[in-house]
């Protein structure tokens, strides 16, 4: 594993097939769908940026990278990611005590949870199961 600038590549494999989708990549991590999987949203840690690009479900293919949001490096580098049912999304900052819900149509931060430790790397939501019994 190395951290050297654009020394990885982003690839999708659908069907028995591997195809290149973003070269050039230095820490890959978070991915996100939006709600109509419609866009595709990507981090590469080091750059500070959130991008999206175009996504078609059919093909796996990507198209038309614009950046949706900048975060400053004192709130941390953006690592893992993934997104709400009002379609924010929601960053873990490694070096940032926070895990952080943003919003990809404005790049603005709404929300932080302070955390107890510096570097976060993951978020995801999940779902208690109640079992009743009869």
């Amino acid at each position: 594993m190395t951290d050297e600038t654009g020394a990885g590549n982003l690839y999708c494999v659908a069907e028995g097939i591997c195809s290149l989708q973003i070269p050039g990549v230095t820490i890959s991590n978070g991915i996100a769908w939006s709600l109509d999987n419609q866009t595709m949203y990507y981090i590469d840690t080091p750059t500070l940026k959130v991008v999206a690009y175009d996504y078609d479900l059919d093909t796996g293919s990507i198209s038309n990278k614009r950046t949706v949001i900048e975060i400053a490096e004192d709130e941390g580098f953006p690592d893992g990611m993934t997104i709400d049912t009002e379609g924010m999304l929601w960053i873990a900052h490694w070096g940032g005590f926070q895990v952080a819900r943003w919003n990809p149509l404005t790049g603005a931060k709404l929300s932080a949870i302070r955390l107890p430790v510096a570097n976060v790397t993951s978020c995801v939501f999940g779902e208690q199961l109640m079992k009743t019994s009869i």
